[in-house]
């Protein structure tokens, strides 16, 4: 993803708003606070903000939140994800 926050076209589904790590970030962390929160949770607290993702998408969300040591995985099985506090 590019550094700023912009539309692209994205063939038959038109523009889309694409968003940079930095925000998802900053959306999170204003989400979560200084708490751990399920991802599934997480996810569903950015939709009701207007966010939404599609199953790729979340898929890269959960690699950016790897990357910067927020996500605690509790299981193996994937049940037990969560976003730790990022403030």
């Amino acid at each position: 993803m590019r550094n700023k926050d912009i539309f692209r076209q994205h063939g038959r589904l038109g523009r889309v708003f694409s968003l940079s790590n930095q925000t998802v970030l900053m959306l999170t962390a204003a989400i979560v606070g200084n708490h751990k929160m399920l991802l599934k949770d997480v996810f569903n607290e950015l939709q009701q903000r207007g966010v939404y993702f599609d199953r790729l998408s979340r898929e890269r969300v959960i690699r950016l939140f790897e990357r910067v040591n927020v996500l605690e995985k509790l299981s193996d099985s994937g049940d037990a994800q969560y976003v730790k506090g990022i403030l």
